[in-house]
């Protein structure tokens, strides 16, 4: 999937992301914040659900390891995406 003019997700940045924006017919200066809030906000979010998940259910090891890696996805793409924009 293309992200404004890259291919490949390690050469995407914030002149990506606000192509990006330009070939959706967003307004970059609206959409990026949203997006700096969404990845600022994901991780401790998910963290409340995967240990709601953990709690409310009876999962077999194979069941527990897809929330762990779902979280170090998370935290990654997360730091990822605030590096781009300066915030981490």
């Amino acid at each position: 999937m293309w992200i404004g003019d890259e291919d490949q997700f390690a050469g995407v940045g914030r002149h990506s992301w606000e192509s990006f924006c330009d070939d959706c017919g967003f307004v970059p200066d609206k959409m990026l914040p949203q997006w700096v809030q969404l990845a600022e906000k994901l991780p401790p979010a998910w963290t409340k659900v995967s240990a709601r998940i953990d709690a409310e259910h009876a999962l077999c090891a194979p069941e527990k390891a897809l929330p762990v890696r779902m979280t170090e996805i998370f935290h990654a793409q997360a730091d990822n995406l605030l590096s781009m924009f300066g915030k981490a």
